[in-house]
């Protein structure tokens, strides 16, 4: 019962945004322009000669990466996903819209290495995020994978230097108050409810990737 009456009261947060979303579709990199896109990459548009894109996966985000053979560059970018049940998820939590103005407002602030971005342009609804392609420095695993003691120790430090190039910054109060938004307390029976059933089926799904202790959890 509680359940059903948590789903009546988002109604009017479903329509609002439903609505919108109907008008503002997810962008499509594919159909950008090379002239827009070779402002945005501040590149000669004889440079774009054989680009492509490629649609590399779907999350929360759908993303792709950006082939340059006359550069020898690859660019990664992310857009909203197609499917209505995703993008509703990220446009009530500003899942994007965060990035968005982490790429905007606060990179420029830290001490830690960040990738270039060339494009951070749009809304909660419809959006494109341009930035390098890291994925030969980086390495991207599932919830498999199990890393060492000196690996766990970089992410501390890296975590560490992020949070504390911008620790009890004024601006907090000040152009980033959207970091300290309110809709996650609002929002956050929804977002518990949204939480256990997605980690049922998770683990029914994945189970045979996750440690015995993560699925007794």
């Amino acid at each position: 019962m509680s359940r059903l009456i948590l789903l009546l009261k988002l109604v009017p947060t479903i329509l609002h945004h439903g609505l919108i979303m109907q008008v503002q579709r997810p962008l499509n990199p594919e159909k950008l322009s090379p002239r827009l896109l070779a402002r945005l990459l501040n590149v000669e548009p004889s440079k774009l000669e054989g680009y492509r894109w490629e649609k590399v996966h779907q999350g929360t985000t759908a993303r792709w990466r950006l082939y340059l053979p006359a550069m020898d560059s690859v660019y990664f970018a992310k857009t909203n996903p197609p499917d209505f049940a995703t993008r509703f998820f990220g446009a009530l939590f500003q899942l994007g819209l965060n990035e968005l103005g982490f790429y905007r407002q606060i990179a420029e602030h830290l001490t830690i290495d960040i990738p270039r971005s060339y494009a951070v342009m749009g809304n909660r609804y419809r959006y494109l995020l341009l930035i390098n392609d890291l994925s030969e420095q980086a390495k991207f695993t599932d919830v498999s994978f199990r890393c060492n003691l000196a690996q766990a120790e970089a992410v501390i430090d890296t975590l560490a230097a992020l949070h504390g190039s911008c620790w009890q910054q004024p601006r907090f109060n000040q152009q980033w108050r959207w970091v300290n938004r309110q809709q996650y307390r609002r929002n956050r029976p929804f977002l518990t409810m949204l939480r256990q059933q997605s980690s049922s089926a998770a683990i029914k799904r994945y189970q045979d990737l996750l440690p015995d202790n993560i699925v007794e959890i």
